[in-house]
């Protein structure tokens, strides 16, 4: 994987998948589950690693939505849950390295599912969205006042999502 790959992890039924990779400028089926029983089941997918290029929105991961081989129905989502949280941050938020060292292929270390961000959303019930880059801070990034995540709010989901406002 590179700068045009992105790692999501599934979630079925609160059991997650290993990491999987998908490239970001190709349409392309991912098979998240199989062998389900019959009856109700919740699924997520979770993008795990943050983008390597920042230059460009275009470069994030793209959902084109849900598919089943079977003749199954879709329910509606659940219902938000009370409490939201939307966290802002940089490397530790990302989970720059949470699956393995710093190097030239890092970005393949990233995993968001093992950060302190996800699991506090986790204990405390919330849903919750994260908006964290790699040297990129709040008021100051790794080269001073210009690597601010101000910069790049309006590709993120904040810009649109009017449930986390």
């Amino acid at each position: 994987a590179g700068p045009s790959s992105n790692y999501i992890v599934a979630e079925v039924d609160g059991v997650h998948s290993a990491k999987m990779t998908v490239k970001t400028h190709h349409q392309k089926a991912v098979t998240i589950a199989e062998g389900l029983t019959d009856g109700e089941h919740v699924a997520k997918v979770w993008k795990v690693d943050e983008s390597d290029d920042w230059g460009s929105a275009g470069s994030a991961l793209k959902l084109y939505g849900f598919s089943s081989k079977d003749d199954v129905m879709f329910l509606s989502p659940p219902e938000l849950k009370k409490r939201k949280l939307d966290i802002w941050g940089a490397s530790m938020t990302v989970g720059y390295c949470a699956d393995g060292p710093p190097g030239p292929e890092s970005h393949i270390y990233s995993n968001y599912n093992a950060t302190w961000a996800r699991q506090i959303a986790h204990m405390l019930d919330a849903d919750h969205q994260c908006e964290a880059m790699s040297g990129v801070g709040i008021l100051r990034g790794f080269d001073g006042p210009y690597a601010v995540l101000s910069q790049y709010l309006e590709s993120t989901v904040v810009s649109t999502d009017k449930d986390y406002v």
